[in-house]
């Protein structure tokens, strides 16, 4: 079975929507790999999670605490399903510290592990994934859906097919009651995230800037400046960009010079930690053409150098 478990955000890179309305930009970084257009035609894909940066909440989202992580996440396919294909699951995270007046929510996990794109006659088109912190402290308030939730999304994937009218009826009627309970938590206790689209591109071309690529990526969000070094999300142009891979993701900036590319080592003692909030993940597809040949085999080689070059294992890469 081929798992799509989702812990964690929404990734996208065609449309973002925060919820404060500060807006969000994708910022990709150089990982060493090539980057290619994933086919919904005929791709399995992996996304894999590295960083959340936010804003602390000096009433229980600050450091050292436990909270509770909801992922809701809605499968687009081709044809449409009869209901949404949409979800929750629930982990837990221990927030850690970050820069003044932000923490990391260190949701370091593939949310997409080896999806098929293509099932059956189904094409599996676009992922749309979202998640909202909760207090953990306000256990004793959550309902029975919230609480069940709790006990055993941990070891559940979405469904192989989700396509199949038995998971559909299973998905909608969990996601009402988890939506519900929710929705009467109080709303100091909760924090929405962001929502954020990823599109597949049936062709393979990505001749639109609505469609994905592998690579590593980081969604920078606007908002109010906060910090030393916060960049202005309409001018990201003006800026080279890296990014710490490892242990722990860290993204940087230096302002550009027109007369240097960015690859210029002299930037190097010039990056600079942003204090934007940002999610940072990296995307991963192999072809599944059913033959072992060099195009199936560069994938697997890029994905597992990427994989490498995070931090993680081979035996975890492409599992």
């Amino acid at each position: 079975m081929k798992y799509l478990g989702v812990v964690g955000l929404i990734i996208a890179l065609g449309s973002f929507c925060l919820g404060d309305d500060s807006g969000a930009v994708p910022i990709r970084i150089a990982d060493g790999q090539g980057s290619r257009c994933v086919n919904s035609s005929k791709d399995r894909i992996w996304l894999t999670m590295r960083r959340v940066i936010t804003d602390k909440n000096e009433s229980w989202l600050k450091e050292d605490k436990s909270i509770a992580v909801i992922a809701t996440t809605l499968v687009k396919s081709d044809p449409a399903a009869p209901k949404p294909l949409s979800f929750p699951l629930m982990t837990e995270a221990t927030v850690a510290p970050y820069a003044k007046g932000q923490v990391s929510v260190p949701i370091e996990y593939s949310l997409v592990d080896g999806f098929n794109l293509v099932q059956d006659k189904v094409k599996y088109t676009g992922l749309q994934l979202e998640f909202t912190l909760l207090n953990i402290q306000g256990h004793n308030k959550w309902g029975n859906a919230l609480q069940a939730l709790e006990q055993v999304t941990k070891k559940l994937p979405l469904p192989a097919s989700p396509f199949t009218s038995a998971a559909t009826y299973l998905l909608d009627f969990t996601n009402t009651a988890v939506t519900k309970d929710l929705d009467a938590q109080d709303r100091s206790d909760k924090i929405k995230s962001a929502t954020i689209t990823l599109n597949f591109d049936p062709n393979g071309q990505c001749s639109s800037q609505d469609f994905e690529s592998t690579g590593t990526i980081a969604i920078l969000q606007g908002g109010a400046p906060k910090g030393d070094f916060f960049v202005d999300i309409t001018k990201t142009n003006d800026y080279c960009w890296t990014a710490e891979l490892r242990p722990a993701f860290v993204l940087k900036a230096s302002a550009k010079d027109s007369q240097r590319a960015c690859s210029d080592a002299q930037y190097h003692p010039q990056w600079k930690q942003v204090t934007n909030n940002y999610v940072a993940f990296f995307l991963n597809a192999v072809a599944t053409t059913g033959k072992l040949g060099p195009p199936v085999a560069a994938d697997q080689n890029a994905a597992l150098a990427r994989c490498s070059a995070h931090g993680i294992s081979e035996a975890e890469c492409l599992k």
